[in-house]
């Protein structure tokens, strides 16, 4: 798909490419087709990163996906709200919605990302006391940030609700929340 393009009667259509020069966009017949990309990451990344300093420690989960496409379904679908045809809730979309429904790489996006799953600080306090052997106190985060280009929002989806297929954001799953939690460990 080279964009969107107006149709002439004040809504807007695909402006797909002719792959085959044979002057007719026909995507049944596969001329106009090709493979824009693939759902399944190239390469993974998990780590688990922990550091101790006297009575302090860090530990930091990481992981990612590189080498992938997301079809911002969540887009699409918001662009075509055919209920509210001259309002639309994305800043960068056409002012009318688009009347071609097909699925086209339009709304296909990199779908890498650089996820830092949690962090924990603790401090082990040194105690002086006969009832108490240890005492540990820490602060953790979860899902504390993601580094990626996609504009949806998170590239961290599974589209189970959908024949488990992977890639498409389809709207239906709530992407992962921050946390921040508070711990004290007592041993007596």
């Amino acid at each position: 798909c080279k964009g969107i393009v107006d149709n002439g009667h004040g809504h807007n259509k695909y402006d797909i490419a002719d792959l085959n020069n044979d002057n007719v966009i026909d995507l049944s017949d596969h001329g106009d087709r090709y493979v824009a990309g693939q759902a399944t990451p190239k390469m993974t990344l998990g780590s688990n990163i922990s550091f101790r300093y006297k009575d302090f420690d860090v530990s930091l989960q990481m992981n990612g996906a590189f080498g992938h496409k997301i079809f911002n379904g969540t887009a699409l679908s918001y662009l075509n709200m055919s209920n509210f045809p001259d309002y639309n809730v994305l800043a960068e979309a056409p002012a009318r919605n688009i009347v071609d429904q097909n699925v086209t790489d339009y709304w296909l996006e990199r779908g890498d990302y650089l996820n830092f799953d949690y962090l924990t600080i603790g401090w082990n306090t040194p105690v002086r006391n006969k009832y108490i052997s240890s005492l540990r106190v820490s602060f953790s985060i979860n899902n504390l940030a993601t580094i990626t280009s996609y504009s949806g929002l998170t590239p961290i989806i599974n589209s189970y609700v959908v024949d488990n297929t992977l890639g498409i954001d389809d709207k239906r799953t709530y992407p992962p929340y921050r946390t921040y939690s508070f711990g004290v460990s007592i041993k007596f």
